[in-house]
């Protein structure tokens, strides 16, 4: 067991349970260990409740908010940025940009959206983990800034875990040359995620949370995810898998697209870098490339348009929200 709570999170997110429910509690473990109260997490792919651990009054709340709000105010309320925030702060957010009211919300949902703290470990198609506190938690900025560093992590590694039933796309040699574009050839795919942690291992543990935390980048940059190791007539192979958060932007390259979506979710220069592992450089060269064949002027357009953006990819229960903006009225 890791003696760093913060990095026993990770371990546990790692961890090769086949078993949604069962890895969900051994999250919750985890987080338990953190020393901020009682949390419940739930997993969802694509916006849908896939499974959840914790307190039973959270999880019926989460379950009857995702069976009937609309798909796009579920994703929107757990992409918004930051990672870490305060539940009501999200909510008025969401409501802001779809034209809706919270108490709206909370009459289709019937409950009231309690007052708690989220942790958000989600991708743009919010496909990840989100975790709950059981109430709202007044967090040093440092505590903060770790679980948001924390949460982008947990992100990608749910994104590796959510494609476990996949075969590896490629092998590469060891200076990283894709030599074949199928793993099938070479092995089965059958201890995923192994070589992945013990290579994040060696990093995490060499300094302290924070430290390890801002340099660890394998994953969350990884055009490529490291899935296995293999030997062959005396030379070494990596399995890889593709490990892209998926866009919707389909006219931009996938680089701008990625930062575009964070950026529209209210993600900072810097945040974007972190996420993505590159230069907060690159960050601002994506933005005015996507900007210049966007036709917007700023990054505040950026943020208005987002509607219109997310409308590139339209999900089926997008007319949806013209109900919920008629309740405003």
């Amino acid at each position: 067991m890791n003696p760093d709570p913060y990095l026993g999170v990770l371990d546990a997110a790692y961890a090769p349970i086949a078993d949604e429910e069962a890895w969900l509690a051994r999250m919750v473990d985890s987080v338990d260990t953190l020393g901020l109260g009682e949390w419940t997490a739930c997993s969802m792919r694509h916006g849908k409740m896939w499974a959840a651990s914790g307190l039973r009054h959270f999880i019926a709340i989460a379950e009857r908010a995702c069976s009937v709000l609309p798909h796009d105010i579920h994703v929107a309320a757990h992409t918004t940025a930051p990672r870490v925030q305060d539940s009501h702060q999200a909510w008025e957010r969401v409501c802001k940009r779809f034209g809706c009211r919270l108490r709206d919300l909370e009459e289709q949902v019937g409950y009231s959206l309690l007052p708690i703290t989220a942790i958000l470990a989600f991708d743009t198609d919010a496909t990840g983990v989100g975790f709950y506190s059981s109430e709202q938690l007044k967090l040093a900025p440092r505590t903060r800034r770790v679980l948001m560093h924390l949460a982008a992590h947990v992100a990608s590694a749910y994104r590796l875990r959510a494609s476990l039933d996949a075969t590896p796309e490629g092998v590469c040699d060891p200076n990283g040359r894709l030599i074949d574009g199928s793993a099938e050839a070479v092995t089965k795919r059958a201890e995923l995620g192994r070589a992945a942690r013990a290579i994040d291992a060696s990093r995490l543990r060499r300094t302290s949370t924070e430290q390890a935390l801002a340099a660890w980048t394998a994953l969350v940059e990884g055009r490529w995810t490291l899935v296995e190791n293999v030997e062959r007539d005396g030379k070494r192979y990596f399995l890889v898998h593709r490990n892209e958060p998926p866009s919707t932007l389909g006219a931009l390259a996938k680089n701008e697209a990625r930062t575009v979506m964070l950026a529209a979710r209210g993600h900072s220069d810097k945040a974007i870098a972190y996420e993505l592992g590159i230069q907060r450089s690159t960050v601002a060269s994506h933005l005015r490339g996507a900007l210049r064949k966007l036709k917007l002027r700023d990054r505040r357009d950026l943020v208005k348009v987002f509607g219109p953006l997310a409308q590139l990819n339209p999900s089926p229960t997008e007319r949806r929200l013209h109900h919920l903006s008629g309740l405003h009225g």
